[in-house]
């Protein structure tokens, strides 16, 4: 697996959406196929955001989304890392957890409408 920089194109793609605002990085596999993005938007001097984790369904549970997560990190220059996630994602939201992001809150989302938990890691 080969994680790099793609465009919202690419990111689009693969999820169906993707925000201009946004860096995205997807994971290649099998000979160059797209297996899952992730989203990462500086917000201010002390926080980062990452969201729109997305893994295609023939290839969950391999890592992918964990090796997403690890490389957005590795790009990160704030102390807090915030993400979202839907709160129905129970995958999205056990691979956050096992990065070491911690639940703070759970909210609505007006431009969607969906409930979102939002999820924290302090990067030492």
């Amino acid at each position: 697996m080969k994680v790099k920089k793609i465009t919202s194109d690419e990111a689009r793609l693969l999820r169906g959406a993707a925000d201009s605002n946004f860096t995205y990085y997807g994971a290649y596999v099998d000979g160059g196929q797209l297996a899952g993005v992730i989203g990462r938007r500086f917000r201010a001097w002390y926080a980062t955001e990452l969201c729109h984790l997305f893994v295609a369904p023939g290839h969950r549970r391999k890592g992918i989304g964990t090796a997403l997560i690890a490389h957005a990190l590795e790009k990160v220059k704030t102390p807090l890392v915030v993400a979202t996630v839907q709160i129905q994602n129970k995958e999205s939201n056990g691979v956050f957890g096992k990065m070491g992001f911690r639940h703070i809150s759970t909210v609505l989302n007006p431009d969607t409408g969906n409930t979102v938990m939002i999820l924290m890691k302090e990067m030492k």
